[in-house]
């Protein structure tokens, strides 16, 4: 009788363990999960999206998970990823997402070895978190990462650069910068727009947070998106047609402020669009055809 306990106990708990994965079911939402907690009180943004082969991940490395990322299989791009800058949201890093102690040791996400997401590519690639994008000589699962994601080979000789949507330079715990190197939070962006990104939105984002007039800013929750284009890069990735960003500050659990900014991807581009919130979802509605609704309450208090 003990030894049937002790079996039935050994198969609930391998059960339990297939549904750890972080790359959520279809009929999950980030605003039902623990990973919701990267977004401001957990609300999902609305109209940013209509596709059935859309992704809900949430990002783990080495055991941990850092930030959200709505991707896109087919198109094989982010849509946006999801995270918080400043003072982390409470509850820690999620096991119960990520799986308990998975490290692997032998390679480390960065700007020379760019991860991929294996449990984008088939549901029996389970409780694996971000590892190193595969090289030519793994053709086998090279081909296989390809089906569902962008790869770094398709970055080669081309005029794109692989533009972050969580940034790295918005991190600070060391493991936190690297998981931010997987081209699932990844989209094409032309080199020195790259740059001019980096430069004008990081700064100018931290001079807002530091000057919001109704009150201070410990953490920020920011939403960074780009909009899909009918372009190709390789025939594979598609081409964004424009970058955007949004936060809401919140102190005390109440919002204090938002702002918003938007990119062209376009070489003629000189400078960033600094605008409101309210006049990004209204940007965003237009090109996509669609009510958009980023922060729950528009990061306001209610009335």
């Amino acid at each position: 009788m003990a030894t049937t306990i002790f079996l039935c106990l050994v198969i609930l708990v391998s059960l339990l363990g297939v549904g750890l994965a972080k790359v959520l079911n279809q009929n999950q939402r980030f605003d039902n999960n623990n990973c919701g907690r990267f977004l401001y009180r957990g609300f999902e943004p609305n109209g940013l999206h209509r596709d059935k082969t859309i992704a809900r991940i949430c990002q783990c490395y080495q055991g941990a998970d850092y930030f959200a990322t709505m991707y896109d299989r087919n198109r094989r791009i982010a849509l946006y990823s999801a995270y918080v800058y400043g003072a982390q949201p409470a509850g820690g890093h999620g096991q119960n997402l990520c799986g308990d102690r998975i490290v692997n040791d032998t390679y480390t996400c960065g700007r020379a070895r760019w991860c991929i997401e294996p449990e984008l590519i088939a549901e029996d690639i389970a409780q694996r978190n971000m590892e190193e994008c595969p090289g030519n000589t793994q053709k086998q699962w090279l081909d296989k990462v390809k089906g569902s994601q962008a790869v770094d080979q398709d970055y080669i000789c081309t005029q794109y650069t692989r533009a972050h949507l969580n940034p790295n330079g918005h991190n600070t715990v060391t493991d936190a910068k690297a998981a931010t190197f997987t081209l699932t939070n990844a989209v094409p962006q032309i080199q020195a727009l790259n740059k001019l990104w980096a430069e004008q939105y990081e700064n100018k984002m931290q001079y807002f947070i530091n000057s919001v007039a109704s009150g201070p800013c410990p953490s920020a929750y920011v939403l960074t998106g780009a909009i899909p284009s009918n372009n190709k890069m390789n025939e594979r990735v598609t081409i964004p047609s424009s970058i955007w960003s949004a936060f809401c500050c919140v102190n005390n659990g109440n919002p204090t402020g938002s702002m918003a900014f938007w990119l062209e991807n376009d070489p003629n581009v000189t400078d960033i669009e600094i605008m409101t919130l309210r006049a990004l979802q209204n940007k965003l509605g237009k090109r996509l055809k669609a009510q958009v609704t980023l922060f729950q309450n528009n990061c306001e208090m209610p009335a």
